[in-house]
């Protein structure tokens, strides 16, 4: 009887795994960074944290294409590159309240917010269709005056080579000053004679108007006056009738809107802004404060204190 004596022979194999590595036959190079220059920029006081104050687009743009494998293109801030309170891709400047947003496209592509990074699988033409950045400058908080100093703001290409990037020429903000002027720089109101009759039976004379004329203003969501002048003993919600009368105090008020002015300076009127030719409107009268009726002068000093929103 023949018995077989079987031998097993274990080999080990190499097993190949072909990774997919990035790789480009050539990575260009635009030979000087793409420019890009604001004018001054003067905020307006109307827009809103998270608006855009200046917009642009960097140049020359950038035409090229070049065969790749696998590429991942990758574009970044920088200078600026610190986030801002306000999100959205939004960097913070040495401008207080100022932001900065950068994008990548070119023509018959999408913008993409930086930071920004895509991989594509396979061999393919890497194509830049005169690719540019765009630039933001936008409102993150209360704006004050300086100069943005700029440089590479923006930076990036495939593979970790940066093949185009974007030079900010220094940008000036004037943070805008709200002023008014105005075409008098006195207020009167002839409250003539009033017979002492007339106060006891209705409590009050009758209104007196004043009109104080606007030049216009800039950069003003509101005006703010103060009335400050002696208040009445009897009424402090009234100033003092000062010359020798007696009994009485001076209401003044606004008419856009109705308001009171207080003689404390406390509590301002506020207004919208007037255009030039247009008119703050006031009106002034007598009332009884409660005190014994006396004849006499009755007048009135009253420092105006404007301040602007």
């Amino acid at each position: 009887m023949k018995a077989w004596m079987g031998v097993v022979i274990v080999t080990t194999g190499w097993m190949v795994t072909l990774s997919a590595r990035a790789s480009c036959d050539d990575y260009p190079v635009q030979g000087q960074p793409q420019q890009l220059t604001f004018t001054t920029q003067t905020p307006p006081m109307t827009l809103n944290v998270g608006e855009v104050i200046a917009q642009g687009e960097s140049s020359p743009s950038y035409r090229v294409s070049f065969w790749c494998r696998f590429p991942q293109s990758a574009f970044r801030p920088v200078t600026y590159a610190a986030p801002t309170a306000a999100g959205a891709n939004i960097f913070a400047t040495e401008v207080p309240g100022v932001g900065i947003r950068i994008y990548v496209g070119g023509d018959n592509t999408p913008w993409d917010v930086l930071p920004f990074s895509k991989s594509q699988s396979g061999a393919l033409w890497a194509v830049y269709k005169n690719a540019r950045y765009r630039v933001q400058l936008i409102k993150t908080g209360d704006i004050r005056s300086g100069t943005i100093a700029g440089g590479i703001v923006g930076n990036g290409g495939v593979d970790g080579i940066d093949q185009l990037s974007v030079r900010l020429a220094p940008v000036r903000i004037e943070a805008p000053l709200p002023t008014c002027t105005f075409l008098s720089a006195s207020l009167a109101f002839p409250l003539g004679v009033v017979d002492l009759e007339d106060i006891a039976r209705e409590g009050h004379s009758h209104w007196v108007d004043g009109r104080l004329a606007a030049g216009g203003c800039q950069h003003v969501n509101q005006v703010n006056m103060r009335f400050e002048a002696q208040k009445d003993a009897a009424n402090p919600a009234l100033f003092a009738a000062t010359g020798g009368s007696g009994g009485v105090g001076i209401e003044l008020r606004s008419v856009r809107p109705d308001a009171p002015a207080d003689p404390s300076g406390a509590t301002p009127i506020v207004f919208t802004p007037r255009d030039a030719g247009q008119t703050y409107d006031f009106r002034a009268r007598y009332v009884r404060d409660g005190l014994p009726l006396k004849s006499g002068p009755g007048n009135a000093s009253i420092t105006v204190r404007v301040s602007y929103d």
